[in-house]
């Protein structure tokens, strides 16, 4: 199983289904994301993004709707 962290998308955060990580990326220019084997590998590259100011969320008009209010995206 792989965990995903998406730095910038529509929404950002560690997922678990390439299908859902793939509707946050494709389509945002400069996308960010990384697959990793374990969850606290993954949870530690998100964090230290975090704190680094490497999350970024991108979207277009009318994608709350799909995608949940803009301050749930991180």
């Amino acid at each position: 199983r792989m965990f995903y962290v998406v730095s910038c998308g529509r929404r950002c955060g560690i997922y678990s289904n390439w299908n859902f990580v793939a509707s946050l990326v494709n389509g945002v220019p400069h996308n960010r994301y990384k697959g990793y084997r374990n969850l606290s590998d993954a949870r530690r590259s998100f964090y230290e993004l975090k704190a680094r100011g490497l999350i970024t969320v991108q979207r277009e008009d009318g994608e709350e709707d799909t995608f949940g209010p803009l301050e749930t995206a991180v």
